[in-house]
């Protein structure tokens, strides 16, 4: 038993982190901010820290199966824990009467993750409260470690699955100024990965550009092109094959790179980080254009030509769909905006990608879209109603879902409302149902899923209403509106 684990025992008595903050009661401060005492040295400083991961943990019990969940889930889509290193140094600090105070963050991140909205919605929890507070308390205490880092990925991949979306842009953007100051900038050249141990640069990497994915993912929902995370050279080294990484497998000495071909195999990881690159680009392509229309239409061209080329591979068969379900969403949603950019430059390109992209717009009729570059956005919102018909079934994979589906199919939603309004409604009826139904699904993992519900629900009422009226004026009758 650690030297803490009885007073930790009286602490969890008092609250539940899973219970939301709005449902904490006592005196507030002393349990919403804990840290309310100084640190007279490292070892007291690392004591505080454990004593707030045992509080939410509970057991050593509890712990392994919190990391356990972890690795067998989120793990999946979000590889960036080199499980066997972890594991040896969550089974030397149970071993002793010390656990580093990263390493206790980073089990309560580990939970935080894992855990689903309450049927309120509610997703600020004492939980997440707690993990923010422990992050705080690191960078006071000037922590700077990959456990840190990876802290800090797993409450940002939290909040921006369930739609803080500021909360995680900073989270990221602090991310990467830790990372900056550790150097983690040069674990992708050539010269870094053949120096020291290879599992460890390998881990330093995925971590790197798990930051650099979410970064590009925030400035396409935050219609934002200045990017946190600099650009990537095209040599840069990907993310080594996922399926030897989660075993602990292979020799990580010959890793993809970034301006590999489209046709070359990769790991589900790495086919995502060249992907948001790709997205990165598009995302400044829209939200910064050069003065040079000519030049604008060239590089749409080019872009949605790149993007195009990589459909077919990501959503080759079902298996391959389930691995590269991320990638496939957000090479979808770039091609729809792609094509709207290369046949539109009369209209609002960037209006159009936030119009798509974002469910806080003051309402569906702010930003005016053709019928026929709806049309040409169409092919790509039923392609992913196909693959959605496939997937996204089964409850025991609800944390296999990555955070950055339920945009995707809320764009091809987007889409196919609007062309509903026309004759041919009938057509749209059940790929709509579809998707609603599959954003529900998603709804019970990710808030922001139902976010985008409540949008496409306002959305429908809208047209049901407009149609109405332009019925009542066309038969010169009253109309009767619901």
């Amino acid at each position: 038993m650690r030297p803490y684990e009885a007073e930790m025992l009286n602490l969890c008595e008092e609250s539940n982190p899973a219970e939301p903050l709005a449902e904490v009661r006592g005196d507030g401060v002393s349990q919403l901010l804990p840290f309310t005492y100084t640190f007279s040295d490292a070892t007291e400083f690392e004591y505080k820290v454990g004593l707030e991961a045992d509080r939410t943990l509970g057991t050593y019990a509890g712990t392994r199966e919190v990391v356990e969940r972890f690795f067998t889930g989120t793990n999946l889509r979000l590889p960036i824990i080199a499980r066997h290193l972890f594991e040896s140094d969550l089974a030397e600090a149970a071993q002793s009467s010390r656990i580093d105070a990263d390493l206790s963050a980073l089990c309560i991140a580990m939970k935080l993750i894992q855990q689903r909205p309450s049927p309120e919605g509610d997703v600020r929890t004492s939980l997440y409260i707690c993990a923010k507070q422990v992050i705080g308390l690191l960078e006071a205490g000037d922590i700077r470690s990959l456990r840190v880092l990876q802290t800090r990925l797993l409450i940002a991949t939290y909040e921006l699955g369930h739609g803080l979306s500021t909360a995680a842009a900073v989270s990221v953007a602090a991310c990467a100024k830790v990372a900056r100051a550790m150097g983690m900038r040069k674990v992708n050249s050539n010269t870094q990965s053949s120096m020291g141990n290879a599992v460890l640069t390998e881990e330093r990497r995925r971590v790197w550009w798990a930051m650099f994915n979410l970064d590009r993912y925030l400035g396409l929902i935050q219609a934002d092109s200045l990017h946190t995370m600099a650009d990537p050279r095209a040599g840069d080294q990907l993310p080594y094959d996922d399926t030897l990484w989660v075993i602990g497998a292979g020799n990580f000495k010959s890793p993809p790179q970034l301006d590999s071909p489209y046709h070359v195999e990769f790991g589900q990881f790495a086919r995502e980080c060249q992907i948001s690159h790709l997205a990165g680009r598009t995302t400044r392509h829209v939200f910064d254009p050069t003065e040079d229309h000519q030049y604008q239409q060239i590089e749409a061209t080019q872009l949605e030509s790149t993007m195009r080329a990589f459909l077919p591979l990501l959503s080759h068969n079902e298996l391959s769909f389930g691995i590269y379900c991320a990638s496939l969403s957000i090479c979808s949603r770039q091609v729809a905006s792609l094509v709207y950019c290369r046949y539109s430059y009369s209209d609002s390109a960037s209006a159009l990608l936030v119009f798509l992209c974002r469910s806080d717009n003051p309402s569906p009729g702010s930003v005016t879209i053709s019928v026929t570059n709806l049309r040409l956005m169409e092919p790509v919102a039923m392609q992913l109603v196909f693959y959605a018909r496939r997937c996204f079934n089964d409850p025991a994979e609800l944390d296999h879902i990555s955070a950055y589906i339920p945009l995707s199919l809320y764009m091809a939603a987007v889409v196919l409302k609007h062309l509903s309004t026309g004759d041919d409604q009938d057509t749209y009826t059940e790929p709509l149902t579809l998707l609603t139904q599959k954003l529900q699904f998603m709804a019970t993992r990710w808030a922001s899923a139902g976010t985008y519900i409540m949008t496409l629900t306002s959305m429908l009422t809208l047209i049901t209403l407009l149609e109405l009226y332009l019925e009542a004026l066309r038969s010169d009758t009253p109309a009767i509106l619901p």
